[in-house]
């Protein structure tokens, strides 16, 4: 069980308490809010811990609930580190692209990736290359005729450093990537 508010953890202990119980009593007897009570019991509802046993649901005859013994309930903000998170389309495709090609840049990306602009991708590359993904390579004396309507500020050219897995991951501005495959956040390396 997750580190819980206080009134959340008050209304559970009243909760568990009683036989039978109501919104109203709960919310009556922890000085609880109405509806934080009714989110609350609702959310142990969805979670099995709570179970409906009467009444219909209006003002005269309010819904009576009844604790699951055999469920074990998640009070509080609950521990989300496992969930996975997705990453947007666009990142999802430069990360594809990325682990597809070796040697990135962003006339490739432009051109496999229609519906992402120039700011969203070099955003994207960057954060990466700041988070040690990708390693900036020097600028080409051959550049052919698809890289040359760039200009050398727009134009990233970038090397695949390592891959970590099928997802993308997530940019956390002023933080670091979040890596959805690893569960581990690579923070942006300073002086890049």
């Amino acid at each position: 069980m997750s580190k819980p508010t206080a009134k959340t953890l008050q209304a559970w202990q009243a909760m568990t308490a009683k036989d039978t119980f109501t919104v109203s009593e709960i919310a009556d007897q922890v000085a609880m809010p109405l509806e934080q009570c009714r989110t609350f019991i609702n959310k142990m509802v969805k979670q099995g811990s709570v179970l409906k046993v009467g009444g219909i649901g209006v003002h005269t005859r309010p819904f009576i609930y009844q604790i699951d013994p055999t469920n074990n309930p998640r009070v509080g903000k609950g521990n989300y580190s496992q969930i996975k998170h997705q990453a947007t389309k666009v990142q999802q495709s430069i990360w594809n692209t990325i682990r597809i090609h070796e040697r990135v840049d962003t006339a490739l990306m432009l051109q496999t990736i229609p519906k992402a602009n120039l700011k969203t991708i070099n955003c994207y590359l960057r954060a990466l290359e700041l988070a040690g993904y990708l390693v900036r390579l020097r600028a080409d004396k051959n550049i052919n005729n698809r890289q040359r309507k760039f200009s050398g500020r727009d134009q990233l050219r970038l090397k695949r450093v390592f891959n970590t897995g099928r997802y993308a991951p997530i940019l956390r501005r002023g933080v670091g990537m979040w890596d959805q495959n690893l569960q581990k956040l690579f923070p942006f390396q300073v002086g890049k």
